[in-house]
Parts: C-alpha cells; sequence; structure tokens
C-alpha cells in the first residue's frame, strides 16, 4: 500500500512538474509578441529585453499635442545617441539599462539637426527635407549623457527596438515624470 502511494505521488510531482514546463515555455513564447517593457526616469533608461541598439534622446519644439496626451507636430532641435562599445573580439554585452549620467560600456555622440516631424497612428513622418551629409552636423562625443533632462521640456526617446516607435518623455511642472509608450506594430517574426 507505501510503494502505491508513493507511485501516485511521483506521478502527480510528474505531471505537474510537467505543466509547469509547458506553461514556462508557452509564455516564453507569446511573450515575445509583446512589446518590451521600457521604463525612462530623468536619470536612467531601461528594458526588460537588453539596450541592443543603443538609445536615441531627442529634445523637441512642441507645435500641437495629440488627443492622447503626447505630441503630434514637433521639431527636433538637439539630439543625442547612445552607442554600445563592445570589445573586438568578445561576446558582445548589452545592458539592460544605461545610466544618463553615469560612465558605462557605452558612449553618446551629439547632434544638432534641426528637423520637424509629424506623429499620426503608430508611425512619425520626417517634414522637413533630410540633409545628405548628416554627420556634418555631428559634434562631440561624451562619456555621460550631455542633455539635462529639465522638467517642462518634451523628449522623444527611441530604443532601436522595431516593435517601439519611442517614447514621449516629460517632466511636468511638479516634477513628476511622464512616459507616453508608442508601439510601432511591427511583428516579431
Amino acid at each position: 500500500m507505501k510503494g502505491r502511494y508513493t507511485l501516485i505521488g511521483l506521478v502527480v510531482v510528474f505531471v505537474f512538474g510537467l505543466l509547469g514546463a509547458a506553461f514556462f515555455f508557452v509564455n516564453s513564447f507569446f511573450s515575445s509578441f509583446r512589446p518590451p517593457d521600457i521604463k525612462v526616469s530623468r536619470d536612467r533608461i531601461s528594458s526588460n529585453r537588453g539596450l541592443v541598439n543603443g538609445v536615441e534622446i531627442e529634445k523637441l519644439i512642441v507645435d500641437s499635442i495629440g488627443e492622447q496626451g503626447y505630441p503630434v507636430k514637433y521639431s527636433t532641435i538637439y539630439s543625442t545617441s547612445c552607442n554600445i562599445r563592445n570589445q573586438i573580439g568578445k561576446t558582445p554585452r548589452f545592458p539592460n539599462e544605461i545610466e544618463l549620467y553615469r560612465e558605462g560600456n557605452y558612449e553618446w555622440v551629439q547632434d544638432s539637426s534641426l528637423r520637424k516631424y509629424r506623429h499620426f497612428g503608430l508611425t512619425r513622418e520626417l517634414l522637413s527635407p533630410e540633409r545628405k551629409l548628416w554627420w556634418l552636423e555631428e559634434f562631440g562625443k561624451s562619456a555621460v549623457c550631455p542633455l539635462d533632462l529639465i522638467p517642462n521640456q518634451w523628449y522623444f526617446i527611441r530604443v532601436g527596438d522595431p516593435m517601439v516607435t519611442g517614447i514621449y518623455f516629460i517632466i511636468d511642472r511638479t516634477g513628476k515624470e511622464k512616459q507616453y509608450f508608442v508601439a510601432s506594430g511591427v511583428s516579431p517574426i
């Protein structure tokens, strides 16, 4: 009788273990179809999937705000890109978090190009003509973010993930940080 209960106990443990593993793999599979969870604050940007392509922060002059509460027509007056540095011959390491004002395995490049955009739906459209020699606008590299995120100023943050158009970010007059995540609608497959 004792051996019978032991066998039933082992079967129950095996079945629950198998169900748990199946749930884990199904959840992992379907979570790859969701956009990443990106958090922006005044001193860091993080993603649950890593920041493989770095980030770009654009400082905006806003012409109009849409019904969703974020800019829909604006100009970019300044941008800075954070590029991940990896050593040649070594396995690339991509951070899950970039601290804006602390040195890390990345460098910041500044750009002062003026570009006008209109945001509609899931995308944004460039309204101003693109200069062919855009790299001539870059000026300087820095170990930390050269842009101070100040209150009552809109920023657009791109994370280089095809599932994300970007994140609109503002620190309001009271100091509260607000972010508006805009998915691109692109499927990962």
